[in-house]
């Protein structure tokens, strides 16, 4: 079990033109415990309707910078890089498909991701574009 942490995130999201979307989510953590890791993270995203209310698809980027007490100077730096699916499932709902990969020494070979999300409340149809790949962090 990891020590306590806070975060403090920064989600934006634009229609750039028609089709085109653009989501921003910008992360800092900190653990407040243990090794007192810290954690400064970017996901970004654009992405291009084929197909009205239904289908989607992009290029998805991640950036992390982590560190540790003790060990501040030598930072975990990845950078993950690669295509996203978006499938629209009735009208509150979608399945995101993302395969990422890494691009840094530390990034993993791969990351997939698969979401499922059901939009609750709100206007429909009015939801911004989000990078799949820090939903769930």
């Amino acid at each position: 079990r990891g020590g306590d942490t806070w975060e403090v995130k920064l989600l934006l999201g634009e229609e750039l033109a028609p089709r085109w979307h653009w989501g921003l989510n910008l992360i800092y953590e900190q653990e407040a415990g243990q090794g007192r890791a810290t954690e400064i993270a970017w996901s970004q995203g654009v992405s291009y309707t084929f197909i009205d209310q239904k289908l989607s698809g992009g290029l998805e980027m991640r950036f992390a910078h982590e560190t540790a007490k003790g060990s501040r100077s030598q930072p975990e730096i990845t950078y993950m890089l690669g295509p996203s699916l978006q499938w629209r499932v009735g009208s509150r709902g979608h399945i995101d498909f993302v395969n990422m990969f890494g691009v840094t020494r530390e990034a993993p070979k791969v990351e997939s991701f698969i979401v499922f999300s059901l939009d609750l409340g709100g206007v429909k149809g009015n939801g911004h574009y989000a990078p799949a790949s820090l939903k769930g962090q």
